[in-house]
């Protein structure tokens, strides 16, 4: 239990179970038994903060959209919510002092299981005052919503204290489909034979990939940090990949290969010396478009896997980078990634969780994760800055990674939280990491101004990258 709160919430048992369980909810709910595997959400708003009526609006909130505690039938692969009831009067949002530090309430929070057989549902609500805003915001045990769901309740939550108007008054659509039904080849077209080989190839080039060092990885204690950038820097960055032909997605990948290959600890083979990160891509755009209303999860993975001989040489880093991406989109990587999923799940369910660490450790050695948002096509931008100011993601990093960055773009802003496993990675190094990223980024936004190319030129900007 954190030392920030009083005893956990209760609530009342009505549920109906009939939610498919997809294949990344099985493997997240995996990764929860070794460590909680959860995310967080925060706005900040102007104004002060009244408790009562934030109480009132959580409960309309869960009450309306019928989302209370989560009930699982494993026999059958299925989930479903509680909608509580006149007895969830407990449902207390937890009020976080103004001395406490945020993002050590976030980490500690971060680090809290559910209690699935208690009456907690998998969502917790808090709010901390701060000098003329305040902090509101959610922590929520990942495998049941993802985040276009959870800034579905922020949404709610918001609209039922500034916007009533707006608030829907029926209850959440939770998702109806597995991922192959959703995602497989039929629905997503992309062609089995083909996607099969592809995942082939990329498990044996991972062979070639270092690997994490194996310093703590029976200790998966996690921090979480928040850092700031350059006002103006994201439009820099969005000239500067159109000016080179490629995603601002791609400029974040490189730029976080090139941090990773110099400040995340790795154990240096001979035969393995390449590196690997991996992006969370949200699959709602790439299905029906029902999905993007419904309440549940929707994620695949990429990973893109960098050469050596690149890491010192930023045109061809990018280059490798950018041909992977649209590579992936080609052949639609994105979507199939639930092959490589469902296979991690059958192999690794026979891994004592003791020792599932090691198992991605060796099959999929990633140096960190990616998780990327445009806040400025959600909800909260309707009300930027006047109302809201800021808006605060934080991404669990699983057994996978021993960190994953999570970039926000929100107005003119773009923000950098990092969440890292703390046995691994110090307090000190993940502030070099971000000094390596930033100074990257801001060299790519400079080119910009000139109108180069990144791609095209030998221009290679800050050097970060050890021998």
């Amino acid at each position: 239990m954190s030392q920030f709160d009083d005893q956990p919430p209760q609530v009342p048992t009505t549920a109906t179970v009939t939610s498919p369980l997809n294949i990344f909810q099985y493997l997240a709910r995996q990764w929860d038994r070794v460590h909680p595997y959860n995310a967080a959400q925060v706005v900040e708003i102007v104004g002060v903060a009244n408790v009562d009526q934030l109480n009132d609006t959580w409960l309309d909130v869960l009450r309306t959209l019928q989302l209370g505690r989560v009930r699982i039938d494993s026999k059958r692969g299925k989930f479903g919510f509680e909608g509580p009831g006149n007895e969830a009067a407990d449902l207390a949002v937890r009020t976080v002092p103004p001395t406490v530090n945020l993002q050590d309430f976030l980490s500690a929070e971060l680090n809290r299981p559910f209690d699935e057989t208690a009456a907690e549902p998998p969502f917790r609500a808090f709010v901390q005052q701060g000098v003329g805003s305040y902090f509101l915001g959610i922590v929520y045990q990942h495998w049941t919503a993802d985040s276009v769901s959870v800034q579905m309740l922020l949404r709610e939550w918001f609209y039922r204290l500034y916007d009533p108007t707006r608030a829907q008054r029926r209850p959440a659509r939770v998702q109806r489909t597995g991922f192959w039904g959703m995602y497989g080849p039929r629905h997503a077209k992309w062609r089995l034979d083909e996607n099969l080989f592809a995942l082939a190839r990329r498990y044996f080039r991972y062979r070639k990939v270092r690997k994490v060092d194996s310093t703590g990885l029976d200790q998966p204690a996690v921090r979480f940090k928040r850092f700031r950038t350059p006002a103006g820097l994201i439009d820099r960055l969005c000239a500067a990949a159109h000016a080179s032909g490629v995603k601002v997605h791609d400029l974040l990948v490189a730029a976080m290969i090139e941090a990773c290959a110099e400040h995340v600890p790795a154990r240096l083979q001979e035969s393995r010396r390449d590196i690997a990160v991996g992006s969370i891509i949200d699959l709602r755009p790439l299905s029906r478009p029902e999905s993007i209303a419904e309440f549940g999860v929707y994620l695949g993975f990429t990973g893109t896997i960098v050469h050596e001989n690149d890491l010192n040489h930023w045109p061809s880093l990018l280059k490798s980078v950018a041909s992977q991406s649209r590579h992936y989109k080609q052949l639609g990587i994105p979507q199939t990634s639930l092959a490589w999923m469902l296979a991690a799940r059958l192999i690794s369910q026979y891994v004592p969780k003791e020792k599932l660490w090691r198992f991605y450790r060796k099959e999929m050695p990633l140096s960190g994760g990616l998780s990327n948002v445009n806040l400025n096509h959600t909800w909260a931008a309707d009300y930027a800055p006047k109302l809201i100011r800021d808006y605060i993601r934080c991404s669990p990093t699983g057994p996978v990674a021993p960190l994953v960055v999570a970039t926000s773009t929100f107005g003119e802003a773009l923000s950098i939280g990092v969440t890292y496993r703390v046995s691994l990675i110090s307090d000190e190094l993940v502030d070099q990491f971000i000094e390596s990223f930033q100074a990257r980024l801001s060299h790519v936004a400079s080119r910009a101004v000139a109108g180069a190319s990144l791609i095209n030129t030998s221009s290679v900007g800050p050097s970060i990258v050890r021998a």
